[in-house]
């Protein structure tokens, strides 16, 4: 299991990919945050159709941190290292999973705090037909906006807050020790509101150790892969074409 995000390139993706192939091995790749919450939920409103036709996706992963933190995340000399290929593989992916690969991409990346030689701050854009992705991240975000907000030919669909998993985890918790480990609270359930309906939408019930499950049984019991390294081999093809818009300042087909 390669944490996130998978290479700094996809031809060194394709290369692990290759290798473990050779060498009969599981490969798997960290997108613990398919198992978030309020993508659970998401994800289950666009199977059962809810909203319609999908017009307008929008996801966001802010923080708030001023200070410069030491470590590769942050650091220009590493590759792979800033917000784009941090939080941004997250964002990617989960996009991957609901819309599949892109037609083309467009990029705004920047650098916005005091002394950061990385970028902190991106909005991608992807393209679809009849269908607009767009994918956002910063650190120096306060007040927090939707996590989610989606657009659809029946309503629209708009979520505040986070998962719940990562904040209990920091404080020494597992998912044994509290019952309600993945369940969101009420007051930052999302609000579905459609031609039929407008209603609060309780949230799944966030599951981290179902990554780990899967894993554990494609090794003893040649389980499918939940997420399969070509799956992140394609997120940092998006993120390889967002630094190629970056730097042209256009949209870029994909893949490149």
């Amino acid at each position: 299991m390669v944490e996130k995000p998978f290479t700094p390139t996809s031809a060194e993706a394709n290369e692990l990919i290759g290798l473990a192939k050779e060498k009969d091995l599981i490969l798997s790749i960290h997108h613990n945050r398919r198992w978030d919450s309020d993508f659970l939920t998401v994800r289950k409103l666009l199977q059962e159709k809810k909203l319609g036709s999908v017009v307008e996706y929008e996801a966001h992963f802010d923080r708030f941190r001023t200070e410069i933190k030491s470590g590769w995340k942050e650091e220009q000399e590493n590759p792979g290292s800033g917000i784009l290929y941090d939080l941004g593989s997250h964002l990617i992916d989960q996009a991957l999973v609901l819309f599949g690969l892109p037609k083309a991409v467009y990029a705004d990346i920047r650098i916005q705090r005091d002394g950061a030689t990385v970028p902190d701050n991106f909005e991608l854009l992807l393209y679809y037909s009849g269908l607009k992705v767009t994918l956002k991240a910063g650190m120096l975000v306060k007040e927090k906006g939707p996590t989610f907000i989606i657009h659809g030919t029946k309503g629209s669909f708009v979520k505040y807050g986070d998962d719940p998993q990562e904040e209990k985890m920091k404080e020494g918790l597992k998912p044994k020790d509290i019952q309600d480990w993945g369940k969101e609270p009420e007051n930052i359930f999302g609000t579905l509101n459609t031609v039929e309906e407008k209603t609060k939408v309780p949230s799944e019930e966030g599951a981290y150790i179902k990554f780990y499950e899967n894993i554990y049984r494609a090794i003893t019991e040649n389980e499918e892969l939940k997420v399969k390294p070509e799956q992140a081999r394609d997120v940092i093809k998006v993120i390889e074409t967002a630094l190629k818009s970056q730097a042209e300042g256009r949209k870029i087909e994909f893949p490149v």
